[in-house]
């Protein structure tokens, strides 16, 4: 019957070379281990488990402080949703969709939504279109009576949202218009305390802008 090795000794191949020479060495109980030489590999794993241990709490504290930034700036960033949207990289492969998504606060799903087309409302836009071109001063009030009186029986609060998605208003005088810019040049009225006692001393210019055809 060929020699084989013992059941512990192929077991104690497997351990590290500094374990396997102990166990060699004073294994057998005949020789002791000079004092303090047990615990120099003891202290040393001791030493790693520290580390480690230092580690995984720096690890965890870094963790902490990157999610209480990132919902910091999910509550300040003051943009709107479609500004958001622009925002995301379909691009990137360093970070999916779904994480960038996560990163500036918004759905995913919010992200592949394609809004239904009414074509029912592209016609009302087409005749409010051809309507503020040749009344730019009409409002949202007087375009609903436009269109009621074509057929169309729609409401203020329905037309003022297709021209809110226009981007038009009606061109009417606001409020502090003839107040200056402060950055403004204020040049000095040259006639102030001046005297006007001869023929052609000072001369005025008007300019008009004559009405066009309708």
């Amino acid at each position: 019957m060929p020699w084989r090795r013992s059941r512990s000794r192929r077991r104690r191949r497997s351990w590290p070379a500094s374990i396997r020479f102990i166990l060699d060495r004073y294994g057998t109980g005949r020789r002791r281990p000079p004092k303090g030489f047990i615990d120099l590999f003891t202290d040393k794993r001791k030493s790693r488990d520290q580390d480690q241990e230092d580690l995984i709490q720096e690890l965890y504290r870094q963790l902490g402080q990157l999610n209480a930034d990132l919902n910091w700036l999910k509550k300040n960033l003051d943009l709107s949703h479609k500004e958001k949207l622009l925002l995301i990289d379909k691009l990137n492969r360093e970070l999916s969709i779904s994480h960038q998504a996560d990163l500036i606060g918004i759905s995913r799903s919010s992200i592949y939504y394609e809004p239904a087309v009414d074509e029912y409302d592209l016609l009302l836009k087409r005749l409010i279109d051809e309507q503020y071109t040749l009344t730019p001063f009409y409002g949202s009030r007087r375009m609903k009576v436009i269109l009621r009186r074509n057929g169309h029986e729609v409401n203020r609060k329905h037309v003022q949202r297709l021209m809110r998605e226009m981007g038009i208003e009606a061109i009417y005088p606001k409020p502090n218009l003839s107040r200056a810019h402060p950055e403004h040049k204020i040049y000095p009225y040259l006639l102030r305390d001046v005297s006007i006692d001869r023929k052609d001393q000072v001369w005025a210019a008007d300019i008009s802008v004559p009405q066009q055809a309708a």
